[in-house]
């Protein structure tokens, strides 16, 4: 591929993307769809619109928190106790075992930071993500489109941060969990559009420099995320040579942005890449242990609908392309699904596939140049079928995350009876909802869950001191943030049995335990089964070793160490 000039998905037939859009010819059905999709109704000011709507959402994210959780209510605790750990100045991999990077910790803990530690600090650093990942999408839609396309990117990375859902599940099945999947997508969604750039734009100007840097950045800031996500963000850098001639402006702004932000994180971890790497290996090792065929088996099939929309759109894309690039189309929605699916099954996730979304927008970006010009030449009608097909994989996505979101809102401003609350002053705007007593997860939410916090805190509060640090033997601890002590200098920061840690793979009791005085070990775990049973297997010896019971209740039993024994 030549050096020497770009090679993307833009068709050649135009080189103004402001051109002014076409009518769609009458009589046309799809012609609604056209009308609205072109964008002339606008006036130029959709980034504009673009940045009130990114607005609007992050102001609508801070108002919600803390969510009312009707699922996996225990999982805010992964995030207050992380974030708890860095605001005392703790680092995973050095301090403490991390399947997961510093950059979801550190957010946390900045919002813990301007929040005086409040339990909205989660919904507030989502708000700042959000708006941050939103306003990064709008500059970036706005060299590429003058169509609905650069309100509807922005909005759609906007949302993909800020919903209160896991991804994958019914948007009213509310969840602090697994917010740094969200964080993920939205800085994929960042990267894939820089990967296939507008052909009206200058090899001269600016931007050619800039956006390859923060492409760069967003990489690297994925590193320190959550590493599946990064393995994503190469495979995308890689499948961009097939658009873009590589030259050594590009190369330089992605080596830049990628250095300066790594450079960044380890030094804050000290520089010691061993133990990110120790802790990365095991944690990958110990996960393959829980990817069953079932479960692939399944993400597989959820996964034909956006195959087939896909390839549709790819394939018609092609035909709006002077280069006749189809395969290169192809090749590239084939690479999208694997990174979907391969995403889906890492992250224990159901049935959503963002990218093949976000890449349904790009497509659109690619070629709106000839788009636009359709109409004039006899296309009209196959431009709103690619319009139609794409909004078939945008929309579900865009409305559910949406959905979810005013749904938490319109609950949050709700003050429910008949719900047990934390005693704790702390933890009392938290509304954990009951789930089924079917339910594996009934005991992390729901009065199960705050049941047996409240236990806990007043059996540490009877029979510890402020200066007692505090472990437990479950997947989450609460206790250190939720008491307002300092948290021990040891532990993981979430533990699963085969997803964070097996019996070859996991930390020693030594630094399992750290520096605790006290350890809680839970009657009735907030965790399943299949993750707590095997995860007390490895750890219960060392507590018969090195502590000694002391006090228990109806839900806990407290042990303290016993002094001198020492940690083997």
């Amino acid at each position: 591929m030549p050096a020497t000039s770009p090679v993307n998905l833009q068709d050649s037939v135009s080189s103004e993307v402001a051109a002014a859009p076409p009518h769609s010819p009458s009589g046309d059905l799809l012609a609604p769809v056209w009308t609205f999709w072109s964008g002339a109704w606008l006036r130029g000011h959709g980034s504009a619109v673009a940045i009130a709507v990114v607005l609007l959402i992050s102001i609508v994210t801070a108002a919600t928190a803390p969510i009312h959780a009707h699922l996996y209510g225990h999982d805010i605790f992964f995030l207050l106790d992380n974030g708890w750990r860095a605001l005392h100045g703790q680092r995973v991999h050095l301090d403490y075992s991390s399947a997961w990077g510093p950059l979801t910790f550190l957010l946390i803990a900045g919002g813990l930071a301007i929040s005086a530690a409040s339990v909205a600090a989660v919904g507030y650093t989502n708000a700042v993500v959000a708006l941050v990942a939103g306003l990064w999408a709008t500059w970036l839609a706005a060299a590429r489109s003058r169509s609905i396309a650069v309100i509807a990117f922005p909005c759609l990375v906007a949302l993909l941060v800020a919903a209160p859902f896991a991804l994958g599940d019914p948007p009213f099945a509310t969840s602090h969990g697994m917010v740094y999947n969200r964080y993920g997508y939205a800085l994929l969604a960042l990267i894939m559009i820089e990967c296939f750039p507008p052909g009206t734009m200058s090899q001269a100007s600016r931007r050619t420099w800039i956006e390859p840097v923060l492409t760069g950045c967003a990489a690297s800031l994925l590193l320190f995320l959550k590493i599946t996500y990064f393995l994503v963000a190469l495979l995308f850098l890689a499948v961009s040579l097939l658009f873009w001639s590589t030259g050594k402006r590009r190369v330089i702004g992605l080596a830049v942005g990628f250095a300066a932000v790594t450079f960044a994180f380890l030094a804050y971890l000290r520089f010691d890449v061993r133990a990110m790497i120790t802790d990365l290996l095991a944690a990958g090792a110990a996960r393959r242990g829980s990817l069953g065929v079932r479960h692939d088996f399944a993400s597989l099939v959820s996964e034909i609908r956006p195959a087939v929309l896909l390839s549709i759109l790819a394939i018609g894309c092609a035909r709006f392309s002077a280069a006749s690039k189809t395969a290169a189309y192809c090749v590239t929605a084939v690479a999208i699904l694997a990174a979907d699916g391969m995403l889906c099954i890492t992250n224990a996730q159901s049935s959503t596939y963002p990218l093949a979304a976000v890449f349904a927008l790009v497509l659109l970006f690619s070629i709106e140049p000839a788009l636009l010009k359709s109409a004039p030449l006899g296309k009209g009608g196959e431009a709103a079928i690619l319009v139609a097909v794409a909004g078939l994989l945008i929309l579900p996505l865009t409305l559910e995350q949406a959905g979810g979101l005013a749904y938490a809102f319109v609950e949050s401003r709700t003050s429910p009876t008949g719900i047990l609350r934390f005693d704790s002053t702390r933890l009392h705007p938290l509304v954990l909802y009951d789930v089924p007593p079917t339910d594996i997860d009934r005991y992390s939410n729901g009065h199960e869950y705050v049941a047996s916090l409240n236990d806990g805190m007043r059996l540490l509060t009877a029979h510890t001191g402020p200066n007692d640090k505090i472990a437990t033997l479950d997947m989450f601890n609460p206790f250190a943030y939720a008491l307002g002590r300092e948290p021990i200098r040891g532990g993981i920061a979430a533990a699963a049995y085969r997803y964070t840690l097996d019996d070859e793979h996991h930390p020693s009791p030594a630094r399992f335990f750290g520096d605790a005085a006290v350890v809680m070990v839970p009657k009735f775990p907030a965790s399943p089964a299949i993750f707590f049973d095997g995860y007390q297997r490895i750890y219960q010896p060392a507590v018969d070793r090195d502590f000694r019971l002391e006090a228990e209740s109806v839900r806990w039993k407290l042990y303290r160490r016993i002094p001198q024994s020492g940690v083997h």
